[in-house]
């Protein structure tokens, strides 16, 4: 009983790790039903924490950055739903799209409660945490365990978008007063 709680202890450990919550390596793989989910997960998070900061931004910059962020996510959340039924894969949860989930669910609860004068900082803080922890899942689970190549030609694509939306994030927020 001990051992398959030290197991499960480990197993936890390791995946938060992974998740970039930490300094330890992944050892169980997704496989790719699970990592369409992920995607899926995170693109959900990212379109809605847009739709808010369409709403609550005061600066046209960050108004901006929210609408490419609906753009493209639902984009990617499009082209991933038609992958997966093409190489016939029903998403499966996992603990890291179940991670992204909550993840995407804290920071919606912050900004939420932000106050109009600090929203737009918020909003931008919370991409820049989420794009890295997202690109942090693609390099280290999702890319290297995939095993279908149109699947990870698709994961390639979604990472350049996410460092390309990391980088506009960082600008942006380095300019708000």
């Amino acid at each position: 009983m001990t051992r398959m709680l030290l197991s499960a202890v480990t197993l936890t450990t390791t995946l938060a790790a992974t998740l970039g919550f930490g300094s330890v390596a992944f050892a169980v793989a997704l496989d790719d039903a699970a990592m369409v989910e992920v995607v899926h997960t995170a693109n959900t998070g990212e379109i809605d924490a847009a739709k808010l900061a369409s709403s609550k931004a005061t600066s046209a910059d960050v108004k901006k950055f929210a609408s490419m962020m609906i753009e493209d996510h639902t984009k990617a959340d499009e082209k991933g739903t038609e992958l997966a039924k093409k190489l016939e894969l029903t998403p499966t949860k996992s603990a890291a799209s179940m991670r992204v989930a909550k993840d995407s669910a804290t920071a919606m609860k912050r900004l939420m409660g932000a106050s109009p004068t600090s929203f737009d900082r918020a909003y931008m803080e919370s991409q820049i945490t989420a794009h890295t922890r997202v690109l942090a899942i693609i390099d280290k689970t999702l890319v290297p365990d995939v095993k279908s190549p149109e699947l990870k030609g698709f994961l390639e694509e979604v990472r350049a978008k996410v460092a390309m939306h990391l980088d506009k994030a960082k600008k942006i927020h380095a300019a708000l007063p």
